[in-house]
């Protein structure tokens, strides 16, 4: 619950928190949901980390959405990963 909480006030005080900010934090949120075995909304996470970063360009934000792919590698059938991955490539085009 308290990640959802969490979740919920960055999106909602995104005009506060500065875009590298949000960046870590989703990461952050992904990484926790991951490790809870919970990939749908790890993913979901992460992707909006992805999406950032595609609009601005922040190479920490960068490397730590990297590190959490490589974490999440297990499920690789996943559609959820497949579409992060798909957010990832544009990153680095």
């Amino acid at each position: 619950h308290a990640r959802e909480v969490l979740t919920a006030a960055v999106v909602a005080d995104a005009r506060t928190i500065g875009r590298r900010q949000r960046v870590l934090i989703l990461v952050d949120l992904a990484t926790a949901e991951l490790c809870s075995g919970n990939l749908a909304a790890a993913c979901s996470h992460a992707t909006q980390a992805a999406e950032l970063l595609h609009q601005a360009a922040f190479t920490v934000g960068t490397v730590r959405l990297r590190a959490f792919r490589t974490a999440a590698q297990r499920p690789l059938n996943s559609a959820a990963l497949r579409a992060l991955d798909d957010h990832l490539i544009r990153i680095a085009a």
